[in-house]
C-alpha cells in the first residue's frame, strides 16, 4: 500500500481535479475497459495481481479486464457495471500531478491547466482495484461521484479558496 493511499484512508477522502472526466460518474466496468483497454494501463491488474502482466501475451488486456471484473463481483457481491470508479490522489498529489503548477517550484506543469480541485469522501464500501502510488489510487463504490464531493477549492498561483 502507498503512503498516499494510507493517507487518504486514514482521512477518510481524498482529491481530484475536475478537467479530468469533468467530474461525471463513471462505471467501474467503463473505467477498467479504458484505462487497460484503451490506455494500456497496467495498473489495475499489477495492484490486484501484485505483478505486472505479460506484455508478450497479446490478449493481457482482455484478460485483465476480466480479472478486474471478477474481482470487483467477488469483493462486492455486484458486477462492475452496477457501481462506479473514480481515481483519487492526496491533495499535494493532484497539485503536483494534474494542476498547472510554476515548474520554477520543481512541478511539471499539465495541460490543461486545473482551475478547480475537489474534496471527495471515500464512501464505506469502497474497494480499491489500482494504486499507482503518487498518480493516485482508484476506487469502486456504489455511490457516484457526484455523491461523494465534499467540496471545492479553486487554486490561483497557489492562493486557494473555497468555492
Amino acid at each position: 500500500m502507498s503512503s498516499e493511499l494510507l493517507q487518504m484512508v486514514n482521512e477518510g477522502y481524498g482529491y481530484r481535479n475536475l478537467n479530468f472526466g469533468m467530474g461525471e460518474d463513471f462505471l467501474a466496468s467503463a473505467v477498467i475497459a479504458f484505462e487497460t483497454g484503451e490506455l494500456y494501463n497496467s495498473d489495475i491488474y499489477r495492484t490486484l495481481v501484485g505483478k505486472q502482466p505479460d506484455f508478450e501475451n497479446t490478449r493481457w488486456q482482455d484478460e485483465a479486464i476480466r480479472f478486474a471484473e471478477e474481482f470487483v463481483k467477488d469483493k462486492t457481491g455486484v458486477p462492475a457495471s452496477s457501481l462506479y470508479a473514480f481515481w483519487l490522489d492526496t491533495e499535494v498529489g493532484v497539485k503536483t500531478n494534474y494542476y498547472d503548477l510554476d515548474p520554477k517550484d520543481g512541478f511539471t506543469p499539465c495541460d490543461p491547466p486545473v482551475s478547480e480541485m475537489v474534496k471527495v469522501r471515500i464512501p464505506p464500501d469502497s474497494i480499491i482495484i489500482a494504486d499507482n502510488d503518487s498518480g493516485g489510487v482508484l476506487f469502486v463504490s456504489a455511490t457516484p461521484l457526484s455523491e461523494a464531493i465534499c467540496s471545492n477549492k479553486r487554486y490561483n498561483n497557489q492562493d486557494e479558496e473555497s468555492i
